[in-house]
């Protein structure tokens, strides 16, 4: 695993407050308001969309909580339920999938894709207002109630949203039960606080991958 360091283009490049000049752009001033960053925006349209996305994301997500967890072959599992939040929203739901569908590869396959530098994810856990896919991995034990024996938590993918200082995770799991309308569901949102600086609290994970939704 990778730790403690940006994967992905998310945080390279970039200026430190400064102003240079680059010579593709014949003397044109840069600062950190209109250089483009790795996804080929300046600094304020990249905040724009970052906030656009944030509230497509919470519009999405309030009308994909009626969902039950399912991990048959063809069921509908945690990264399932994230590609269909981030297409419901009206987003491209293939740049935050680096494996591909979420029918065909599981999150171990994304979270391979997530460690390469041209993924865009990062393991430094983001504090700016937005919303990130997240996908977790290097489970903790636990006790498996049904066989009785202790069993590492498989890889997971969820939504983090951060907004006014506080993080909520919002994922599609077996372990939530909420009851709406009188019928049990699986989506469930858990507030969250930095545990250290790439890992939040409440998951038993050691590792995190992050990317913001634009």
């Amino acid at each position: 695993t990778v730790s403690g360091q940006t994967v992905g283009g998310e945080k390279a490049g970039g200026m430190s407050g400064g102003e240079t000049v680059d010579p593709r752009n014949r003397g044109f001033t840069l600062t950190t308001d209109n250089y483009p960053d790795a996804y080929g925006t300046g600094k304020m349209e990249h905040n724009e969309k970052k906030k656009e996305g944030l509230t497509k994301i919470k519009d999405s997500i309030e009308q994909n909580q009626k969902h039950k967890y399912n991990n048959n072959k063809d069921g509908f599992m945690c990264d399932n339920w994230v590609e269909k939040v981030i297409d419901d929203a009206g987003l491209d739901s293939t740049k935050y999938l680096p494996a591909g569908n979420s029918y065909k590869f599981e999150c171990i396959k994304h979270i391979e894709e997530a460690q390469k530098a041209c993924s865009g994810f990062t393991t430094t856990l983001p504090t700016e207002d937005g919303a990130y896919v997240v996908y977790m991995g290097d489970g903790h034990e636990v006790l498996n109630t049904e066989t009785g024996e202790y069993e590492p938590l498989r890889e997971h993918a969820a939504l983090l949203i951060v907004e006014d200082g506080g993080m909520t995770v919002w994922d599609n799991s077996s372990g939530n039960k909420v009851t709406i309308d009188g019928e049990i569901y699986n989506v469930d949102k858990t507030a969250v606080g930095m545990l250290s600086s790439t890992q939040i609290s409440k998951f038993g994970y050691d590792s995190f991958y992050y990317k913001p939704i634009l």
